[in-house]
């Protein structure tokens, strides 16, 4: 499957799929229907070991430094969840809903909390299944061609024919309400609670969210409309009303990502804050209120009613954005409407709906915006607000700690019942050990790798230089009359000294006005014109130039690589004359100055979604630690969006407040670097339907030709698949620097789980990289990763990858409960694995099933129009043809068994293998305990989750 996903949603569970291969569609059809109608921990007997693996278990181990007994809960979901319960905003949205919600199943965490699933047994499991997961109480959406449709569905009623109908399955939500009191006995319900930050943050301020119930019955389309539209002035914009009212009060220090919440059957408003003081959230709450009783005392302005009709026209046209299949993406919107008993097209009638607001608009102005604000938000009761202040070292939400719970659990048993229940744990990985028989093998449907296809997918690219500029444009067959517009400049002058600028510079240039705008009035053009701009960073390896006798598939030295920054966005056709416009603006006419308190406003924002980013996402931030120490594109990444970008943006925050003249002059200096760069450097990327390219040509020739300035000074920008790139010499000593020190290392963070990662150099420069080895490590990853971490240590999940540009093989473990056990699997891994393909002639299932899941991989999903034409650009810099795609193809395809053999020798003597873990100071501790060899340089990332 070229995309998996089981989504568990307050009042739905939904089971999705998508393949680009027909046989594997039918596959995944099969699969998906035989493990809903069929689970085996419902129909088979002694299948309780699953709950044990999934759920939670007490395993014990020999602590070898003192000889004795150690205990701990285990399981792979309890786990997960741990992990997202150190999102401080997590917490505070199911806290949101409990307060809001009393009756209905929104009140619960979606996926459970931690002590929830301690407390469920396999009963309970067995119970909701019987009640719930039957033919009646689904709904199932196919989309793709007419063949693949018709016959999904014919696989669905061969499963529900089996059933009989059934009434009266109480999974309907109802609308809930609350009985309102005269305002002079209101308060507004109110939860205060803890959530873990670090010990430095001990004396940090508050977050607080406010949050209405918007609607008590079915909305129309027009209210709908309604709803959008208001929140985009009210929130969502730069300078929306509650946000500038709240930035500009002083009573909290950063917006929390909130707003409207559309996916429920009651739509709810939120409005979040942090870096609020102590007791004076309802202080904030006041000025929300104030924000309504403007808008109700003088309404909302035609400029800002028509630059958010536009966003949200934007919103609702253009479903088809981004990397998910368009399929689960139409699937998802019709649920929002389906699953609660309307109409599945309902979902696409918002035109209708828009229209009728703007006649309403021309009779009336915004009173019926301003109604809905009254009655939703204004003048309702159903409302409530939570608080979390800091609390270092708390764990987990949970009444009682593992120990504690560990220790109540064996006073209450005998001593017999006690060692009963530690074999739950052994019996999980006696299962996971068992052989899989021929018969059960063969009973699941799978794909052959001869059955897949061997054609490349043609990049449709088409280029030209115009205006010494490269042209690019990408015709795509639906694009719902958008025109996807980049504007990208090239960065290699910049002083590689500067790359961690380049994050806060991305968003001054959108959100500090221009110098014929002010920020309001950029702001509002762009809700006009487009359907939303952001700033994008590439900086990828491209193939370097070759005489022919050198394999194209190599591990180059890393020198040849493109920086750019893209400017995207979109547009209708109408509207392009005013987007290049705007492109002009942003990128050739900024300020000649930046805003103090806004830069202050910006960093602070960085920093925040940065520390939350390396809590919540702690994989990745491990795997990009590692990744710098091997390759200079490595090094590029973490200087962008990495451990060392916190450091340094923490360092810009220090120099804003004591020296703001130079950091600014510095910005300028930067600004005035990119934009007067050499046009050979820039690109422009166009995608859309045949027609919308065909009339977009004359603007983007006026574009080119009348409003990007020409720089006769500028030097052209050299070659990257010719010469290596400027910043080469500086990334060398940086790297020259950290593999000489060659240390591990380990990064404290407030979180309940750990994120432990291992990478090493697996092929050197300049020697051949082979398909077949991502099939290895994908192999690893799915079958001793999987069983290992995943099944006998718990963790959430487990990655391995082999980069073939740089040669290094990584392996990352997600949400893990002990650091040591999986540093131990890592070790073993060399000689732990491959038995079942050194010792026969062909490879064996398991191999075979890697093959067809790394070339999913390398397909990739179907690609919505604004990715199709970025990727086709990006194939392009990176000098990638069909060809060289088609080659690394067919190697996958191709792997046979000598090149696990060859992985296999390659594994043993791996260079410079290096861990980075991220983890609480309890988990580091234990390790010690548990393995003191172990050498870890120590970090406490100071993660203020107050910001």
């Amino acid at each position: 499957a070229t995309y998996l996903e089981a989504d568990v949603h307050q009042d739905r569970s939904v089971y999705s799929g998508a393949s680009r291969h027909p046989e594997d569609f039918q596959n995944i059809m099969q699969v998906y229907l035989d493990a809903v109608f069929n689970p085996i921990i419902i129909q088979e007997a002694d299948t309780d070991w699953i709950f044990d693996q999934e759920a939670w278990r007490v395993e014990a181990w020999l602590l070898e430094s003192d000889n004795t007994t150690q205990f701990r809960i285990n399981g792979d979901t309890l786990n997960q969840q741990k992990g997202r319960y150190s999102d401080s905003q997590h917490v505070m949205e199911t806290y949101v809903h409990q307060n809001l919600f009393k009756k209905s199943s929104y009140k619960y965490d979606n996926q459970g909390k931690p002590e929830g699933i301690l407390a469920l047994e396999i009963k309970d499991i067995r119970a909701y299944y019987a009640k719930y997961y039957h033919p009646t109480n689904m709904q199932v959406f196919l989309f793709g061609d007419t063949d693949d449709v018709i016959g999904g569905m014919n696989q669905f009623d061969t499963y529900a024919s089996e059933y009989e109908m059934l009434g009266g399955i109480p999974s309907e939500v109802e609308f809930e309400t609350i009985e309102t009191v005269p305002w002079t006995e209101y308060k507004v319900p109110t939860t205060s609670k803890p959530f873990p930050v670090s010990r430095d943050e001990e004396d940090g301020d508050n977050m607080a969210i406010l949050s209405w119930v918007v609607n008590h019955e079915e909305m129309d389309q027009k209210t709908e409309m309604a709803w959008r539209i208001l929140d985009v002035m009210l929130l969502q914009s730069d300078t929306s009303r509650i946000r500038k009212k709240l930035e500009n009060s002083g009573w909290g220090k950063d917006m929390i990502s909130t707003g409207l919440r559309t996916d429920t059957k009651q739509w709810t408003f939120s409005v979040g804050l942090k870096g609020v003081k102590e007791g004076l959230v309802h202080n904030a709450e006041q000025k929300v209120g104030d924000v309504f009783i403007t808008a109700n005392t003088h309404g909302f302005h035609d400029d800002e009613m028509r630059s958010a009709f536009n966003t949200v026209e934007f919103q609702m046209r253009d479903y088809a954005t981004g990397t998910h299949p368009r399929g689960v993406l139409l699937m998802n919107r019709i649920l929002s409407k389906w699953r609660y008993g309307y109409a599945p097209e309902s979902a696409f009638g918002y035109l209708k709906g828009l229209q009728q607001l703007v006649n309403e608009m021309q009779m009336n102005g915004s009173d019926f915006l301003v109604e809905q604000m009254n009655n939703g938000l204004r003048n309702s009761q159903h409302k409530a607000i939570v608080e979390l202040y800091p609390e270092p070292e708390f764990d987990g939400y949970m009444s009682e700690s593992d120990q504690e719970r560990i220790d109540n659990l064996k006073d209450n048993m005998s001593e017999d019942e006690w060692i009963d229940f530690l074999t739950v744990a052994y019996n999980v990985k006696a299962e996971n050990e068992k052989e899989v028989s021929e018969e059960a093998l063969a009973a699941v449907p799978q794909l052959d790798p001869g059955q897949l296809s061997v054609e490349t997918a043609k990049n449709a690219l088409q280029f030209s230089v115009e205006e010494d500029i490269l042209v690019t444009t990408t015709e795509v067959k639906s694009s719902f009359d958008i025109i996807h517009v980049d504007f990208g400049l090239d960065l290699s002058w910049v002083s590689f000294d500067d790359l961690f600028l380049l994050p806060l510079l991305k968003r001054l240039l959108l959100e500090s006005g221009t110098a014929t705008y002010s920020q309001s009035e950029l702001d509002l053009q762009m809700g006009r014109v487009t359907g939303g701009m952001y700033f994008d960073i590439l900086h990828e390896d491209v193939v370097p130039k070759m005489d022919g006798t050198v394999d194209p598939f190599t591990v180059f030295d890393g020198s040849h690589f493109f920086t750019k920054i893209f400017l995207r966005g979109k547009t209708i056709q109408t509207h392009l004359p005013d987007y290049f416009e705007l492109v002009n603006e942003i990128v050739f006419n900024m300020t000649d100055t930046f805003d103090k308190k806004r830069v202050n406003i910006i960093l602070d924002e960085l920093i925040e979604e940065l520390e939350e980013k390396i809590v919540h996402n702690g994989a990745e931030y491990a795997n990009r630690r590692l990744q710098s120490r091997f390759s200079l594109h490595g090094l590029v990444s973490e200087r962008l969006d990495g451990i060392d970008s916190l450091n340094a943006l923490n360092v810009l925050l220090g120099e804003l407040r004591g020296n703001w003249e130079d950091l600014n002059q510095r910005l300028q200096t930067l600004v005035r670097t990119i934009s007067g760069g050499h046009r050979n450097g820039m690109v422009l990327n166009l995608v859309g339907e045949k027609e919308e390219l065909a009339n977009a040509v004359p603007h983007a020739t006026t574009f080119l030709k009348d409003m990007v300035p020409r720089n006769a000074a500028a030097t052209p920008f050299p070659k990257p698949h010719e010469g290596a790139h400027p910043w080469v010499p500086a990334i060398r000593d940086v790297l020259e620097s950290r593999t000489s020190k060659a240390v591990d290392e380990g990064f404290i963070i407030p979180t309940e789980v750990s994120y432990v990662g291992f990478a090493g150099q697996l092929v050197e420069d300049f020697s051949p990289s082979k398909g077949s080895m991502a099939v290895v490590a994908k192999w690893i990853q799915d079958d001793y990763l999987y069983k290992k971490l995943v099944v006998e240590g718990g963790t959430g999940d487990a990655q391995c990858t082999y980069d073939y540009r740089h040669g290094v093989l990584t392996m990352i473990s997600l949400q893990d409960p002990r650091i040591s056990s999986t540093l131990a699997s890592y070790e073993k891994l060399p000689n732990a694995v491959g038995q079942d393909i050194l010792t026969t002639d062909k490879l064996p299932p398991t191999a075979r099933e890697a093959i067809i899941s790394t070339i999913a991989d390398y397909d990739g999903s179907a690609p919505q129009p604004d990715e199709i034409g970025y990727t086709n650009l990006r194939e392009y810099l990176r000098s990638e043809s069909t060809d060289y795609k088609a080659g690394w193809r067919d190697e996958i395809l191709n792997t046979e068994r000598e090149d696990f053999v060859y992985f296999m020798d390659l594994l043993k003597v791996i260079k410079d293998a290096s861990v980075v873990a991220l983890g609480s100071k309890k988990e580091f501790e234990e390790l010690e305990q548990d393995d003191d060899s172990y050498e870890l340089t120590m970090t406490e990332l100071t993660i203020d989750s107050t910001r």
